[in-house]
């Protein structure tokens, strides 16, 4: 019992860093598309940066799962994956 315990604890410490790495690169992904459309309406804009700047704070703070939702809505209004 105690193997199958400390097993799940190392997986999940190990799946951490994974979600924390995820939230710079969809921050960098958010800034080259905005970056690549020029064209888009102000509030669309507006709303994607805030989004952004929500997700990045999230990610500083610790709060990964929040900030990979958080960054994927801004994704989402940008039309990317």
């Amino acid at each position: 019992m105690k193997k199958q315990i400390l097993a799940a604890v190392f997986a999940l410490a190990m799946t951490a860093p994974a979600f924390a790495g995820s939230c710079p690169l969809m921050i960098n992904q958010i800034d080259e598309a905005l970056a690549a459309a020029p064209d888009l309406d102000e509030s669309t804009k507006t709303q994607v940066m805030l989004l952004r700047d929500q997700g990045e704070a999230l990610h500083n703070e610790g709060n990964h799962d929040e900030s990979i939702a958080v960054l994927h809505q801004a994704k989402a209004l940008l039309g990317i994956e």
